[in-house]
């Protein structure tokens, strides 16, 4: 299993978990920055990176200021782009048995305003798997998409109408 996780405790009240994720998608990147990849087929293009460093920041906080009470669990999850991450999480035997208040899963949200938090109930940002769609253009990234070439010169934006279970 790939679970890495780190907790701090303090003392057993409360439980939150706060979740990064820390893989690279299957990109072959194509700049020129100091900072890119030195991996052909291999691309931190989703801002993983910066998910891993931003819990890593709070890692060191805690250490300074931990809470008065509970306890934070850290959880540096790998695999988010597979789904298989997220599946090992949830079969850890160690972390199943930690009975965990709350999870806050983050991911860097482009469009907002700097040092902006955005929480929602529920699901927010999930994946899908159920589309194949075929497009001629230049691609880009979804924090940036200015520098793409789009198929048509009035889309901007493409939209997948919601399905439901037993729907078609």
């Amino acid at each position: 299993m790939e679970l890495s996780v780190l907790s701090i405790v303090v003392s057993p009240e409360r439980l939150p978990l706060l979740r990064a994720d820390f893989d690279a998608l299957p990109i072959t990147e194509k700049n020129s920055f100091p900072y890119c990849s030195q991996h052909d087929g291999v691309m931190h293009a989703c801002g993983h990176d910066g998910h891993t460093a931003s819990l890593m920041v709070v890692a060191h906080e805690l250490s300074i200021n931990p809470p008065m009470s509970g306890k934070v669990i850290l959880l540096f999850q790998p695999a988010e782009e597979t789904g298989t991450g997220a599946a090992s999480m949830l079969r850890d035997s160690w972390l199943t048995a930690q009975h965990v208040d709350n999870v806050f899963a983050y991911h860097n949200l482009p469009g907002y305003p700097l040092h902006t938090v955005i929480v929602k109930p529920d699901s927010f940002a999930c994946a899908s798997t159920g589309v194949t769609i075929e497009l001629e253009g230049k691609t880009s990234h979804a924090a940036s998409l200015k520098t793409a070439q789009v198929p048509s010169r009035d889309a901007q934006y493409y939209s997948v109408p919601t399905a439901h279970a037993g729907q078609i």
